[in-house]
Protein backbone atom coordinates (compact mmCIF):
# COMPACT_ATOMS: atom_id res chain seq x y z
CA UNK A 1 0.00 0.00 0.00
CA UNK A 2 1.39 3.41 -0.96
CA UNK A 3 1.58 6.03 1.80
CA UNK A 4 1.96 8.91 -0.66
CA UNK A 5 -1.79 9.82 -0.81
CA UNK A 6 -1.88 9.99 3.00
CA UNK A 7 0.85 12.58 3.34
CA UNK A 8 -1.31 15.67 2.63
CA UNK A 9 -3.90 14.52 5.15
CA UNK A 10 -1.21 14.02 7.79
CA UNK A 11 0.22 17.47 7.10
CA UNK A 12 -3.14 19.19 7.30
CA UNK A 13 -4.13 17.32 10.46
CA UNK A 14 -0.95 18.34 12.22
CA UNK A 15 -1.80 22.02 11.83
CA UNK A 16 -4.43 21.83 14.52
CA UNK A 17 -2.77 19.23 16.73
CA UNK A 18 0.88 20.27 16.99
CA UNK A 19 2.63 23.16 18.68
CA UNK A 20 6.34 23.59 17.86
CA UNK A 21 8.95 23.68 20.61
CA UNK A 22 10.34 27.14 21.26
CA UNK A 23 13.85 26.38 22.54
CA UNK A 24 15.53 26.43 19.13
CA UNK A 25 12.80 28.02 17.01
CA UNK A 26 14.10 30.75 14.74
CA UNK A 27 12.70 34.19 15.61
CA UNK A 28 12.74 35.36 11.98
CA UNK A 29 10.34 34.49 9.17
CA UNK A 30 12.96 33.56 6.56
CA UNK A 31 16.35 34.61 7.96
CA UNK A 32 18.64 32.04 9.60
CA UNK A 33 21.02 32.79 12.48
CA UNK A 34 24.04 30.81 13.75
CA UNK A 35 22.25 28.91 16.52
CA UNK A 36 21.91 25.19 15.77
CA UNK A 37 19.79 22.45 17.32
CA UNK A 38 21.23 20.85 20.47
CA UNK A 39 23.10 17.60 19.67
CA UNK A 40 20.78 14.60 19.92
CA UNK A 41 17.60 16.70 19.99
CA UNK A 42 14.77 16.09 17.52
CA UNK A 43 12.35 18.97 17.00
CA UNK A 44 9.06 18.52 15.15
CA UNK A 45 7.25 21.62 13.95
CA UNK A 46 4.46 22.57 11.59
CA UNK A 47 4.09 25.85 9.72
CA UNK A 48 1.90 27.05 6.89
CA UNK A 49 1.69 29.56 4.08
CA UNK A 50 -1.79 30.90 3.38
CA UNK A 51 -2.63 33.01 0.37
CA UNK A 52 -5.71 34.89 -0.83
CA UNK A 53 -4.70 36.08 -4.31
CA UNK A 54 -6.47 38.88 -6.13
CA UNK A 55 -8.02 38.77 -9.56
CA UNK A 56 -10.39 35.91 -8.86
CA UNK A 57 -7.61 33.45 -8.03
CA UNK A 58 -8.47 30.70 -5.56
CA UNK A 59 -7.29 30.91 -1.95
CA UNK A 60 -4.85 28.25 -0.79
CA UNK A 61 -3.20 26.83 2.32
CA UNK A 62 0.22 25.21 2.08
CA UNK A 63 1.46 23.51 5.27
CA UNK A 64 4.81 21.87 5.80
CA UNK A 65 6.11 19.44 8.41
CA UNK A 66 9.65 20.11 9.68
CA UNK A 67 11.86 17.47 11.32
CA UNK A 68 15.03 19.05 12.73
CA UNK A 69 17.81 17.00 14.33
CA UNK A 70 21.05 18.09 16.00
CA UNK A 71 23.64 15.63 14.66
CA UNK A 72 26.60 17.30 16.40
CA UNK A 73 27.39 20.67 17.91
CA UNK A 74 28.39 21.94 14.47
CA UNK A 75 25.87 20.15 12.22
CA UNK A 76 22.07 20.37 12.14
CA UNK A 77 19.97 18.57 9.54
CA UNK A 78 16.30 19.04 8.62
CA UNK A 79 13.70 17.32 6.47
CA UNK A 80 10.64 19.18 5.19
CA UNK A 81 7.48 17.53 3.80
CA UNK A 82 5.02 19.90 2.18
CA UNK A 83 1.55 19.96 0.67
CA UNK A 84 -1.14 22.31 -0.60
CA UNK A 85 -4.91 22.54 -0.57
CA UNK A 86 -6.76 24.99 -2.79
CA UNK A 87 -10.38 26.04 -2.38
CA UNK A 88 -12.41 24.18 -4.96
CA UNK A 89 -9.33 22.65 -6.61
CA UNK A 90 -8.29 19.78 -4.34
CA UNK A 91 -5.07 18.95 -2.50
CA UNK A 92 -1.67 17.50 -3.33
CA UNK A 93 1.65 16.46 -1.86
CA UNK A 94 4.06 19.00 -3.36
CA UNK A 95 7.46 17.61 -2.40
CA UNK A 96 10.27 17.49 0.12
CA UNK A 97 13.40 19.43 1.07
CA UNK A 98 16.56 18.20 2.78
CA UNK A 99 18.54 20.91 4.56
CA UNK A 100 21.90 20.91 6.33
CA UNK A 101 23.65 23.68 8.27
CA UNK A 102 27.31 23.57 9.25
CA UNK A 103 28.97 25.90 11.75
CA UNK A 104 32.78 25.90 11.33
CA UNK A 105 33.54 27.74 14.58
CA UNK A 106 32.34 26.32 17.88
CA UNK A 107 32.87 29.39 20.07
CA UNK A 108 31.17 32.77 19.73
CA UNK A 109 32.83 35.39 17.53
CA UNK A 110 31.99 38.92 16.48
CA UNK A 111 30.63 37.42 13.23
CA UNK A 112 29.55 33.76 13.26
CA UNK A 113 29.41 32.14 9.80
CA UNK A 114 27.24 29.12 8.94
CA UNK A 115 27.19 27.20 5.65
CA UNK A 116 23.72 26.14 4.49
CA UNK A 117 23.03 23.53 1.79
CA UNK A 118 19.54 22.41 0.73
CA UNK A 119 18.33 19.97 -1.92
CA UNK A 120 14.68 20.14 -2.85
CA UNK A 121 12.43 17.96 -4.99
CA UNK A 122 9.10 19.70 -5.45
CA UNK A 123 6.45 20.24 -8.10
CA UNK A 124 4.87 23.36 -9.57
CA UNK A 125 1.91 23.15 -7.16
CA UNK A 126 4.19 24.16 -4.28
CA UNK A 127 3.16 27.33 -2.44
CA UNK A 128 5.81 27.26 0.29
CA UNK A 129 7.57 30.62 0.61
CA UNK A 130 10.57 30.08 2.88
CA UNK A 131 12.47 32.82 1.06
CA UNK A 132 12.11 35.04 -1.98
CA UNK A 133 14.72 34.42 -4.67
CA UNK A 134 14.51 35.56 -8.28
CA UNK A 135 11.24 36.70 -9.82
CA UNK A 136 9.42 33.44 -10.55
CA UNK A 137 5.61 33.78 -10.49
CA UNK A 138 3.22 31.58 -8.53
CA UNK A 139 1.38 29.28 -10.95
CA UNK A 140 -2.41 29.11 -10.68
CA UNK A 141 -3.20 26.32 -13.13
CA UNK A 142 -5.25 23.37 -11.78
CA UNK A 143 -3.47 21.43 -9.02
CA UNK A 144 -3.94 18.21 -10.99
CA UNK A 145 -1.79 19.67 -13.78
CA UNK A 146 0.80 21.49 -11.68
CA UNK A 147 1.68 18.44 -9.58
CA UNK A 148 2.87 16.65 -12.74
CA UNK A 149 5.62 19.25 -13.31
CA UNK A 150 8.59 18.40 -11.08
CA UNK A 151 11.64 20.47 -10.27
CA UNK A 152 14.89 19.74 -8.46
CA UNK A 153 16.88 22.61 -7.01
CA UNK A 154 20.07 23.11 -5.05
CA UNK A 155 20.22 26.07 -2.70
CA UNK A 156 23.19 27.36 -0.71
CA UNK A 157 23.46 30.18 1.79
CA UNK A 158 26.21 32.00 3.59
CA UNK A 159 24.76 32.90 6.98
CA UNK A 160 26.48 35.67 8.94
CA UNK A 161 25.15 36.16 12.46
CA UNK A 162 26.18 38.55 15.23
CA UNK A 163 25.08 38.70 18.87
CA UNK A 164 25.70 42.15 20.31
CA UNK A 165 24.23 44.13 23.22
CA UNK A 166 21.29 41.76 23.68
CA UNK A 167 20.46 41.63 19.98
CA UNK A 168 21.03 39.20 17.15
CA UNK A 169 21.62 40.60 13.67
CA UNK A 170 21.69 38.05 10.82
CA UNK A 171 22.35 38.35 7.11
CA UNK A 172 21.81 35.53 4.59
CA UNK A 173 23.28 35.53 1.09
CA UNK A 174 21.42 33.01 -1.10
CA UNK A 175 22.25 31.21 -4.35
CA UNK A 176 19.83 28.84 -6.09
CA UNK A 177 20.31 26.56 -9.09
CA UNK A 178 17.48 24.75 -10.88
CA UNK A 179 18.83 21.28 -11.72
CA UNK A 180 15.82 20.35 -13.87
CA UNK A 181 16.12 23.17 -16.41
CA UNK A 182 18.93 24.88 -18.31
CA UNK A 183 18.70 28.03 -16.25
CA UNK A 184 21.30 30.24 -14.66
CA UNK A 185 21.79 30.97 -10.99
CA UNK A 186 19.35 33.03 -8.94
CA UNK A 187 20.48 35.25 -6.11
CA UNK A 188 18.78 36.64 -3.05
CA UNK A 189 19.38 37.82 0.48
CA UNK A 190 17.58 38.14 3.81
CA UNK A 191 18.28 40.32 6.83
CA UNK A 192 16.75 40.01 10.28
CA UNK A 193 17.19 41.24 13.83
CA UNK A 194 15.72 40.32 17.20
CA UNK A 195 16.36 40.80 20.89
CA UNK A 196 17.75 37.74 22.63
CA UNK A 197 17.59 36.35 26.16
CA UNK A 198 20.03 33.61 27.12
CA UNK A 199 19.13 31.34 30.05
CA UNK A 200 21.70 28.58 30.64
CA UNK A 201 21.68 26.74 27.24
CA UNK A 202 18.18 27.71 26.17
CA UNK A 203 17.67 30.65 23.84
CA UNK A 204 14.43 32.58 23.72
CA UNK A 205 14.04 35.33 21.17
CA UNK A 206 11.54 38.16 21.12
CA UNK A 207 11.31 39.88 17.76
CA UNK A 208 11.75 43.57 17.73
Amino acid sequence: MSLRPLIPAVLFGLIGSSSPASAQERPHFVTYDHYLEEPGNLEIAVATTTGMPRGGRKAYTAPWLELEYGVTGWWTTELYLEGVTTRGDGSAFTGWRFENRFRPWKSEHRINPVIYVEYESINEASRIQKEIVGAGPVHFDPISELKKEHARELETKLILSTAIAGWNISENFIIEKNLSESEGFEFGYAVGGCSIVLVVSVRNCHCG
